[in-house]
């Protein structure tokens, strides 16, 4: 089953604006969690197959302006929230808003600017489907004073994928909205329990989309090799952490213990660099420490 979580396939699903299902898909997604009516709208980076699968520098994975110039940032997130994600979605805010200006114009023609994140991780402090961020005061007063949205510069939407799991217990599957089922199939593909009401027009063009993914063998290749190289990256960024923390853990020794042939730490297994961590605080001559940590060999 294809994971339409990946960013790749995730844009090959909303972003054809030639495609019926697609149009369709996309101004569900984006009236049901802002609100926000999306009416002549283009899609400003469209291009799939263009992206070589080594590219890590992606800046939006969807990018909408309609016709008055708005903004909407559309981003699909498969890791769990962190303090580093929301300094890198601020940043992308900040970005879109930095864009939606042309040198010379006046302030007065910044443009409203939206944010939906999409993300793998559910708000244990206030569990819900979508939840919105925007400047306000302690009391909730916006910055500017307008009860329009449209007035604020950056509005950011959190849709917290695994909670419609949650609420399709709560519901049934079958008694989720057309919004809350596309969610749905974002999170767990066209199950067993989806294939139940393979008649509803949303399943239909979720399937439809799928189908037209899954028959593309180009964007298929392409996307696995995308995921391949992310991967790979992954690990690589992981290993370079790992030699990073061997190289701190070695500075620190060799502060105590001057004048020692520290190389064999670079052999040590994760047990015994933890002993390392606990014993290096003890008063323990050189040759105490380094035979207690050699008994550590798993």
């Amino acid at each position: 089953m294809i994971d339409l979580k990946l960013d790749f396939c995730f844009k090959y699903i909303f972003t054809n604006q030639c495609d019926s299902d697609s149009t369709y898909l996309l101004k569900l997604l984006v009236e049901q969690t802002t609100y926000f009516p999306l009416k002549r709208y283009i899609i400003t980076n469209p291009e799939i197959l263009k992206l070589d699968a080594n590219d890590k520098t992606i800046r939006y994975d969807i990018l909408i302006q309609d016709q008055q110039g708005n903004q909407i940032d559309i981003e699909m997130q498969r890791s769990h929230f962190s303090k580093t994600q929301a300094k890198r979605f601020g940043f992308y805010g900040a970005t879109l808003i930095y864009q939606s200006l042309n040198v010379g114009e006046h302030y007065a023609n910044l443009k409203h600017n939206v944010q939906i994140i999409l993300i793998n991780d559910i708000n244990e402090q206030k569990p819900r489907l979508i939840d919105s961020f925007e400047a306000r005061t302690p009391l909730g007063q916006r910055e500017i004073k307008t009860d329009h949205d449209e007035d604020i510069l950056l509005i950011r939407y959190y849709i917290y994928l695994p909670y419609i799991d949650v609420i399709a217990k709560k519901k049934g599957v079958g008694q989720l909205s057309d919004f809350e089922m596309m969610i749905y199939i974002l999170q767990n593909g066209i199950n067993e329990k989806v294939k139940k009401y393979k008649e509803r027009k949303i399943v239909q063009m979720m399937e439809r989309r799928m189908l037209k993914l899954q028959m593309d063998n180009e964007s298929l290749k392409r996307a696995m090799e995308r995921e391949i190289a992310l991967a790979c990256d992954e690990e690589e960024k992981k290993e370079r952490e790992k030699e990073g923390e061997r190289k701190a853990l070695k500075d620190c020794v060799a502060f105590k213990y001057p004048k020692n042939d520290l190389n064999w730490i670079d052999d040590c297994n994760e047990i015994q660099c933890q002993m390392i961590k606990e014993l290096l605080f003890q008063d323990l001559s050189y040759e105490q420490f380094y035979e207690s940590i050699q008994k550590y060999i798993v």
